[in-house]
């Protein structure tokens, strides 16, 4: 089964490091494994590991692809204020974008995508550990974007 039928789907997920950003991309290459015969994860971070800026590129595609990069995405995940100030126009029309509303007040006015603001930093808190955020706004973004099984994903969580 190759859900994309044979078209190339890009996602970018940005934040700043220690938000999990390089990690729910990497949880979502890993699960699109079984799914798709191409899959690239390109991280990208400044030199502080904690703190600096950071985003990683997820490509998934049943065909070769020549370069991870793009100036629009299929898809965002953004975790915090600046990412959402960067990426919020470099999402396609008819893309997905999910952001992070306890950190991003930035306002996403963009009615020609499917737009979801997720309280995500407030919700992991109220469930006792904020080092989940990410995971729920990786949640909301497979939950609108069918690009890999539900079980799929999970099993990547769990690992």
């Amino acid at each position: 089964m190759k859900p994309l039928n044979n078209k190339i789907h890009r996602t970018i997920l940005a934040g700043v490091g220690g938000q999990g950003v390089l990690l729910s991309g990497l949880v979502m290459a890993q699960a699109a494994m079984k799914e798709y015969e191409h899959v690239i994860w390109l991280p990208q971070y400044e030199g502080p590991m904690r703190g600096g800026e950071c985003s990683c590129f997820v490509v998934l595609s049943s065909q070769k692809v020549a370069s991870p990069w793009r100036v629009t995405w299929d898809g965002a995940i953004l975790m915090n204020e600046h990412a959402a100030t960067l990426y919020k126009d470099s999402v396609r029309k008819d893309g997905t974008l999910v952001y992070d509303s306890s950190l991003a007040t930035t306002e996403i006015d963009r009615s020609d995508l499917k737009l979801k603001a997720v309280p995500a930093l407030k919700l992991a808190m109220e469930l006792g550990s904020r080092q989940c955020a990410n995971f729920i706004l990786l949640g909301a973004y497979l939950g609108l974007t069918p690009l890999v099984p539900r079980q799929q994903w999970l099993i990547q969580v769990v690992r």
